[in-house]
């Protein structure tokens, strides 16, 4: 059984909690899991999972990005495009950086 509220907000937007019914077995591995990986709580550790797997995602929509530039057709690109890529992954790096 797993349960979402949506129902109220925090300083960083909307807030889910998640409800989660564990078999023993399960139970047992994520303590495991959260004592292993030196997190706090299991709270702690399922975010941490979140997070990797939205890097994980981040890297491959760059990865596709870049295999479509490598297959597609090269256009010659100007120092105020170059400019604005680099604004733009200094600009992506503090928003991802943020709390």
């Amino acid at each position: 059984m797993s349960t979402i509220d949506r129902s109220h907000r925090d300083a960083g937007g909307e807030v889910m909690t998640l409800s989660f019914t564990l078999s023993d077995p399960q139970r047992q591995f994520l303590e495991a899991e959260v004592a292993r990986g030196g997190h706090v709580d299991a709270s702690e550790y399922l975010l941490s999972l979140i997070e990797k797997n939205r890097e994980r995602a981040d890297i491959h929509e760059f990865h596709e990005s870049l295999r479509q530039a490598i297959e597609g057709p090269g256009t010659v690109m100007t120092h105020e495009e170059w400019d604005e890529i680099e604004r733009e992954a200094h600009r992506q790096r503090a928003e991802n950086e943020r709390p």
